[in-house]
């Protein structure tokens, strides 16, 4: 397990970050052939508080999800806009210009902010139908740097601040047939991210508990507890070829619901960690909550699919 290994020892010295970018140089620097999340785990396992496990769990299933068209540096799939995120909500458009297209529209919440170095942007092409009328969607690949790409940075949120946040506005940015990835852009990629980014981000944040515990000596069957958790993380690695399987969907709702009451369980001993990592846990620690209908509703339309009888 190579680095992970290192979380069942007590004497592990995580090193010091000054910032998200500092950060994701460390991250950025691990092996390319391990498993996304194996990846996300020793992501998770470096941080010093939830934000940076976050970021590593989150840039994981990035990765996983577009492969080969993913490129170095912070990456940020664009979806949500000033109407939400549903297909419905969606109005930025990727257009016929010429012999190139053309991408217009705006996104209200990149994840990475000024620091991605790489957008997945989910827009509507106006040249295509999708069987049955409805919409077809396209996801661009595109660098920020390109013209009439503009970004402005949003204020830090109330939890993981670390994380920055931005508008990015599209003015009619001419994009290649080569710039989008194959396949319809929400069903392909925006709707199986959900299960991915909840895989990937969880992983990362057991991996992070488990080095906290062991850092600052919580119980043996604490340790233990959330060893055990961290495997069953990276047990769905062999699951992920499909991530709207619905019993995928079913082992996912369980493994969370193991992780909520391990949080519960551990929520006593955070008295034995250090001031400043304590205190950033606390403020952090919303973003366990963070989509918690959307995944009960997913998690519903899993047990209907199976024709399993349970209250939700």
């Amino acid at each position: 397990m190579g680095p992970i290994l290192q979380l069942l020892n007590p004497e592990m010295v995580l090193p010091r970050y000054d910032d998200l970018a500092d950060f994701w140089r460390a991250i950025a620097s691990l092996p390319v052939d391990a498993s996304s999340m194996r990846v996300a785990a020793i992501g998770g396992a470096q941080s010093d508080r939830l934000g940076f496990a976050f970021i590593a769990g989150y840039e994981a299933a990035l990765g996983r999800l577009v492969g080969a068209h993913r490129s170095a540096g912070i990456g940020a799939l664009c979806v949500t806009e000033r109407a939400g995120n549903h297909p419905r909500a969606i109005a930025t458009a990727l257009a016929p210009c010429g012999e190139q297209l053309s991408l217009r529209g705006e996104k209200t919440f990149v994840t990475g902010g000024t620091l991605a170095r790489q957008l997945f942007v989910l827009a509507v092409r106006d040249d295509q139908v999708a069987p049955g009328g409805q919409r077809s969607f396209a996801l661009v690949a595109i660098e920020p740097s390109r013209a009439g790409v503009s970004i402005e940075a949003l204020p830090p949120v109330g939890f993981v601040p670390e994380i920055p946040h931005a508008l990015v506005r599209f003015d009619e940015v001419p994009i290649a047939d080569g710039d989008c990835l194959p396949g319809d852009g929400y069903l392909g990629y925006v709707k199986p991210f959900r299960t991915m980014e909840d895989l990937h981000v969880s992983c990362a944040a057991a991996a992070y508990l488990l080095a906290v515990g062991r850092r600052f000596a919580w119980p043996s069957e604490m340790v233990l507890a959330w060893a055990e958790q961290l495997e069953r993380w990276l047990s769905f690695d062999v699951d992920l070829d499909d991530p709207l399987d619905p019993a995928l969907h079913l082992r996912l709702a369980g493994a969370l619901a193991i992780q909520a009451s391990l949080l519960r369980e551990t929520a006593p001993l955070w008295c034995r960690v250090a001031d400043d990592e304590r205190g950033r846990f606390e403020r952090d620690r919303a973003i366990f909550s963070v989509a918690e209908r959307a995944r009960q509703r997913r998690t519903a339309a899993a047990l209907r699919a199976l024709g399993v009888t349970l209250e939700i």
